[in-house]
């Protein structure tokens, strides 16, 4: 059990290290917007390098069964700071993504209902062109939609406190023998968390906006790359 326990969180570690190696570009920027989250992605970043909350979990024989919380946890520290960054890159207009770009370029050549039948003739499911229509339309407006660098920043602040938790969470159970107390406090900052990018605006907005991109597979041979 130990051994296996070992393997997942050395894989957990590997992991962890390759994506924070992907997004490191992202975040280079020492001044504006994005300068003011660096110093909390990089708090994020010393948790993860080290397992994650999740890393303390699975170390810990008396939290089996309980790691899904740490995942929760890990994941949501994740999310939190990849929707500052959303919200510091799109403070002047949500660039197109590809299924964006690829719609309204097949709609000026074809127009709507032609391609709409040229999609379904293709094999797509009617529901899903339908989702790209109206997701064309969204993304066309949101092209120019504006933030306010104060508004951003408030967020930004808001989300300190949560992310300042989190590494002091980490730290203060990573060495200790005192181990149970960090389930109940892990439960609490989950749901934390939650309610503060659910009633954030501008963070409500980047997940809304988030949710509304439909299923599109990149992979297909035909409009998707």
């Amino acid at each position: 059990m130990e051994n296996k326990l070992a393997r997942r969180f050395l894989c957990f570690t590997l992991a962890t290290c390759f994506l924070l190696f992907l997004n490191e570009p992202a975040l280079s920027d020492s001044s504006g917007c994005l300068g003011l989250i660096k110093p909390l992605d990089q708090k994020r970043q010393e948790v993860g390098l080290d397992g994650g909350i999740w890393g303390i979990f699975a170390r810990k024989s008396e939290l089996n069964g309980h790691s899904k919380e740490a995942v929760k946890l890990d994941s949501r520290i994740n999310k939190l700071v990849e929707t500052l960054v959303y919200l510091c890159e799109t403070k002047s207009g949500v660039p197109f993504n590809e299924l964006a770009s690829f719609v309204t370029r097949k709609i000026k050549e074809l127009g709507a209902d032609r391609f709409s039948q040229e999609q379904i003739q293709l094999g797509k499911p009617r529901q899903d062109v339908l989702d790209w229509l109206k997701y064309a339309k969204i993304a066309e407006a949101n092209r120019n939609r504006v933030l306010e660098l104060n508004k951003i920043k408030i967020s930004i602040h808001g989300a300190s406190i949560f992310i300042d938790r989190y590494w002091e969470l980490f730290n203060e159970f990573k060495n200790s023998d005192r181990i149970l107390p960090i389930l109940p406090a892990t439960v609490a900052l989950n749901q934390e968390i939650n309610d503060f990018m659910i009633s954030d605006p501008y963070l409500a907005l980047a997940l809304y906006e988030d949710s509304q991109i439909p299923y599109w597979d990149i992979d297909e041979n035909y409009g998707g790359s």
